[in-house]
């Protein structure tokens, strides 16, 4: 498997290739084949958001405010016989992007223990071909536009909403001539936004509600901080009313919250579970398809299902855990119990077959979606933010720690023959010795 990490400590992308079995923290276990540093800036400017516009094509959004265009290509390693590695080219950018002035007056509002910084949210494309959103924390809507024959990246349109943000998750289960994207964050209700075809205007087109107050009349709070869109309700279903919005997604919150959204049903949500047993902040949102149907999960993540209670989803807490919920929201089970140490950064998850984990305890981490089994660990000595699978690479690199181990198999049946060959000359010399 060949995988790029975002690492936020010195601004790099990190590229590692290994086998399923790796563990660097086992000394006799196999070891990555490949890690290798790339496009290095430091902790100021490290990758916060990636999109992969097509092989060897990459966008990167930088926590500095800028926005790269890079182009990569594979070429043989300078010391590694055999060995690949990819070289990455920044051919565009463009600054300025971010605006941390836009959050001091929430400062004081917020529930955080630190003081809130701009950075990039999202960075995705939108209808508009070679056109890509970039939203900020700080409520900054970028319309950007790639020029892939003059490899120049422009800015078209600034648009301002309410901030903070914690998420801009653009809808991409149906194809639709404007661009849909839904938005979030602390006290900050999730609102969905339309953006015009020709990407020069956005409107607000609907703004969910606060559920109701809980059983001691208390007012919950609001902190959604993951979406994922789901299919539209069918037109031919009961209580379907054409003059409203068709909508479905799902959301966690930083209160512990699940809950599921359905504009026709109305703009609270149809169901709010709580998921942990003291409101932890929950941080992260995949969606999986029981069917194992990898077409059923979209580019952006979203989920072509209309059935709520037969999906399932992972997501993090603010402590190491890292959960597996069905639709009901029942625990279905934990990755990592008890070997990851920091809190999970990032989950992601590779054609519904892998999960792939980073975070402050600096290991790269793979496991079996269904099973749950660890299938890689590797130390990469820094925080984990983002995590590409670029290519499997499963056989050959199967075939190299075969070669690897039939080569030690052989040093060590030559050196068993040599030392019975050594013992029997000892014999022989004592037989000799004793006749005399």
């Amino acid at each position: 498997m060949r995988v790029l990490a975002s690492c936020v400590d010195n601004g790099s992308l990190k590229e590692a290739v290994f086998g399923f079995g790796t563990d660097t923290s086992v000394q006799t276990a196999p070891q990555p084949q490949l890690i290798e540093t790339h496009l290095c800036e430091g902790l100021d400017a490290h990758v916060e958001q990636i999109h992969k516009i097509d092989d060897g094509k990459w966008l990167l959004a930088r926590h500095n405010g800028t926005v790269q265009y890079v182009e990569s290509e594979l070429v043989d390693h300078s010391e590694i016989e055999g060995m690949k590695v990819s070289h990455f080219d920044v051919v565009g950018s463009i600054t300025g992007l971010l605006d941390v002035s836009r959050l001091d007056h929430l400062n004081a509002q917020s529930k955080r223990r630190t003081k809130l910084k701009d950075g990039f949210v999202s960075l995705a494309p939108v209808s508009k071909k070679d056109c890509y959103l970039a939203c900020t924390k700080s409520g900054l809507v970028h319309i950007l536009a790639l020029n892939f024959k003059d490899k120049l990246l422009t800015k078209l349109q600034t648009f301002e909403v309410k901030a903070p943000l914690e998420f801009a998750q653009v809808y991409d289960v149906e194809k639709t001539k404007k661009t849909v994207f839904a938005c979030g964050g602390e006290e900050n209700l999730v609102k969905l936004f339309e953006l015009s075809e020709s990407c020069d205007k956005i409107s607000m087109i609907w703004e969910s509600k606060n559920v109701k107050n809980d059983r001691l009349d208390m007012r919950v709070p609001v902190w959604p901080v993951a979406l994922k869109f789901l299919q539209p309700v069918p037109t031919s279903s009961a209580g379907y009313d054409k003059n409203k919005l068709n909508f479905q997604f799902l959301v966690v919150t930083g209160w512990s919250h699940f809950g599921i959204y359905n504009t026709q049903h109305g703009k609270r949500p149809m169901k709010y579970l709580d998921l942990l047993p003291e409101r932890e902040p929950l941080r992260q949102l995949e969606l999986l398809d029981p069917s194992h149907n990898t077409k059923a999960i979209t580019q952006l993540g979203n989920l072509k299902c209309k059935e709520t209670e037969s999906l399932e989803f992972i997501t993090t807490d603010k402590k190491t855990q890292v959960l597996k919920y069905n639709g009901q929201g029942q625990l279905i089970g934990k990755y990592g119990k008890g070997d990851i140490t920091g809190l999970a950064t990032y989950i992601g998850i590779h054609d519904q077959k892998y999960l792939l984990e980073g975070g402050l305890d600096r290991y790269l981490r793979v496991f079996d979606i269904e099973s749950r089994a660890q299938k890689a660990k590797i130390y990469l000595g820094t925080n984990i933010n983002r995590i590409l699978v670029l290519d499997e690479e499963l056989e050959a690199l199967q075939e190299i720690e075969m070669a690897k181990n039939n080569k030690r198999k052989q040093t060590a049946s030559d050196e068993e023959d040599d030392a019975e060959e050594l013992w029997s000359k000892l014999e022989t010399k004592k037989e000799k010795k004793r006749k005399l």
